[in-house]
């Protein structure tokens, strides 16, 4: 039979356990919303940058190249190089998305790992013990 102050303290480590999970899904779905935002936005750049890029260009196309024996003169008179240039941010994009991902995926496992939920930095308690 346990006492009333077991009984106390119980309910507290329970209370204290339901607030943890309630916490941890209220950031769960912040870092989702976070992610789903920061999406759209890359793409609507993405998409704004592609839709400008023809008329910023149009310039450049028209331009007569007056030498040709120049390596830096071979996209002067391209029509591609929006095109190249989009793929060329698209690419860094992909990147930086990437990065953003794999950092936020070691904070959770570094979270995950440690008993009291806060994240601190690990590498000065790892040889200690």
């Amino acid at each position: 039979m346990r006492t009333n102050e077991e009984r106390a303290a119980l309910v507290r480590q329970r209370t204290e356990t339901i607030k943890e999970e309630r916490r941890r899904k209220k950031h769960k779905i912040q870092m989702t919303v976070l992610g789903g935002a920061s999406l759209a936005a890359c793409l609507c750049l993405l998409v704004a940058m592609g839709s400008a890029m023809p008329q910023i260009l149009s310039g450049f196309g028209e331009a007569a190249v007056t030498h040709t024996s120049g390596a830096a003169s071979l996209l002067a008179g391209n029509e591609a190089l929006g095109y190249v240039i989009m793929a060329v941010f698209a690419f860094l994009l992909g990147i930086c998305v990437t990065l953003l991902l794999h950092v936020i995926h070691r904070r959770q496992q570094r979270q995950r790992h440690e008993p009291d939920g806060k994240a601190s930095d690990t590498k000065e308690s790892d040889g200690d013990g």
